[in-house]
């Protein structure tokens, strides 16, 4: 989207917030502490899991009612 946007990144986080059940896009930071959490040893009993940190992304699809495209060439 960056590209489309022309690396304009609060308008790329503008139109991919709605995909997100957290009503935002995550920071680096925060998938970084979910790889950290399933390195460490808190998650020793975490085995043959799917953990997707996309902010919900995947729970709703893209679907979504709001069309991604003419909102980036705004």
């Amino acid at each position: 989207m960056d590209m489309l946007s022309k690396g304009d990144r609060a308008k790329t986080d503008r139109v991919a917030a709605p995909f997100h059940l957290t009503g935002r896009v995550g920071d680096p930071e925060e998938v970084a502490n979910v790889i950290s959490f399933l390195c460490s040893d808190k998650a020793s009993v975490v085995t043959g899991a799917d953990w997707a940190a996309d902010g919900g992304y995947s729970a709703m699809g893209p679907e979504q009612a709001v069309p991604a495209i003419p909102l980036l060439v705004e």
